[in-house]
């Protein structure tokens, strides 16, 4: 177990991390990708996402939640979300298993993740087709966050298709796969970690909690893509995220098209593509968010980079969404601290009927319920940094992670709505500094579904942990 500080007692290092984050975004502006890749490599964030060379990890849940906090206060373009989560994954697989976690940690080549990854829910997914060793992914993946000209597209994907034969097999020895790639029930689970390059053997599985939530796919007509989703649709149903099946399919042999199909591993794969690579064509969204960049991806018959599955792939898409969970969180703590700041800042200058307009009741009353909220987010985000850092596991923890995020995202919105009615007419419009802070904040809600969604969910984990479920 790591050695954590006292709750909620920064130690020395925090404080100068803190700082140094501070001056880094404030002095970074928003050139890209030059401005992230100094704050990858220079100011040593790389590390703290992606260890060390040697494969150390020094950095810590609250070291996270800090860094996550000054970007959002900084209202930072740059792809520090999905590197975050991709540093979850790399925490699984190492250098060795994914060779390109050397380039992420330097910022040489930015991460995407595909939305799936970081609500799991409603989600279109693609689909693996083939052998594990050899599988080519086609269909959509939308949206896709920090979508930029070269990155690592991380998503997650239904696992592979089809049943190799013999002559695919090493030693064209008999190995029991049911029809979607998972061990036929009697036999040794076989989760796979493969990379394009090498194929090497699954090293070790990722930590973290057991994932929720849902997806479905969706494929577009026309093409190759098309044609293997509909081969696709045909060999294996759509499934939720605890695995069971979501409606019947096909013809045939119980436990292959036949009846419900039964898969007792359940779950989806993890796979890596390059968005540079042939068979994949990216779009950018027009979002809500000028300082964040969407898109979506068609993908036919392209070669991922990396391919997790089975039980390892379970154990990294529940660390990839608790990382994406805190992150996110401690994201929105900045953005709703920053505005409050620079709020409280402009009422005590502005001057109305002869008086500092923050000497009016009305304000002053909005205002102290304002700070009432942002310190309840974030007493939630670093005791949920805490609570990973000390004791991950726990069910407590994703009870206290879906919390903080649920009332994170409510402090940046209410927030940063107060903060354009404060101001007065002119922070409506779109050079001004709240507004982009508005909209950064909505722009999280309405991908994530904002604290309705957080709040369903602690009730879903309080019944499960009560039993009730």
């Amino acid at each position: 177990m790591i050695d954590a500080p006292p709750l909620f007692e920064f130690a020395a290092e925090h404080r100068a991390l803190r700082e140094l984050l501070r001056q880094c975004f404030t002095t970074t502006g928003e050139a890209e990708p030059v401005g992230w890749r100094r704050i990858a490599a220079s100011v040593g964030v790389g590390e703290l996402l992606f260890g060390t060379d040697g494969g150390e990890y020094l950095g810590t849940a609250i070291d996270l939640a800090i860094l996550a906090e000054e970007a959002g206060a900084a209202l930072y373009s740059g792809p520090l979300l999905s590197a975050a989560i991709a540093g979850a994954l790399a925490e699984a697989v190492g250098d060795e298993g994914w060779p390109a976690v050397s380039a992420l940690r330097s910022g040489a080549v930015g991460a995407a993740v595909a939305g799936g990854l970081i609500v799991g829910e409603e989600m279109p997914v693609a689909t693996l087709h083939g052998f594990a060793e050899t599988a080519r992914m086609s269909g959509r993946i939308d949206p896709i966050w920090d979508c930029g000209e070269r990155t690592l597209l991380l998503c997650a994907v239904h696992p592979p298709l089809g049943r190799p034969s013999d002559e695919m097999r090493p030693g064209g020895a008999s190995m029991p796969h049911n029809r979607c790639g998972r061990d036929e029930p009697g036999a040794p689970s076989q989760p796979k970690i493969t990379t394009a390059a090498s194929g090497r053997p699954p090293l070790s599985p990722a930590r973290g909690m057991p994932r929720f939530g849902s997806t479905t796919r969706e494929h577009e007509p026309g093409g190759d893509s098309a044609a293997l989703a509909a081969q696709a649709d045909a060999m294996c149903a759509p499934r939720t995220a605890s695995g069971t099946p979501a409606g019947r399919i096909g013809h045939g042999p119980k436990g292959h098209h036949g009846d419900e199909f039964t898969d007792p591993a359940g779950g989806f794969a993890v796979a890596v593509i390059d968005t540079a690579a042939a068979g994949i064509a990216v779009a950018r969204h027009a979002g809500l968010d000028l300082s964040r960049t969407f898109g979506r991806a068609e993908c036919s018959g392209v070669e991922p980079e990396l391919v997790i599955t089975g039980e390892a792939a379970d154990r990294a898409l529940a660390a990839m969404r608790t990382r994406a969970e805190l992150m996110l969180a401690a994201e929105s703590l900045g953005v709703a601290q920053q505005v409050l700041d620079r709020t409280v800042e402009y009422v005590g200058g502005r001057v109305q009927f002869g008086r500092s307009i923050g000497s009016f009741q009305a304000v002053k009353h909005r205002l102290a319920d304002l700070v009432s909220q942002v310190e309840l987010a974030r007493s939630a985000v670093y005791g949920t940094a805490w609570a990973l850092t000390a004791d991950p596991g726990a069910v407590e923890t994703r009870i206290d992670s879906a919390v903080a995020a649920g009332l994170a995202g409510d402090a940046a919105v209410s927030v940063t709505k107060a903060a354009v009615q404060l101001h007065g007419g002119i922070a409506i419009t779109w050079e001004h500094w709240a507004h982009r802070y508005f909209r950064r904040a909505h722009s999280v809600a309405a991908m994530t579904g904002g604290g309705a969604r957080y709040r369903r969910q602690v009730a879903e984990l309080v019944d499960r942990r009560d039993g009730r479920s």
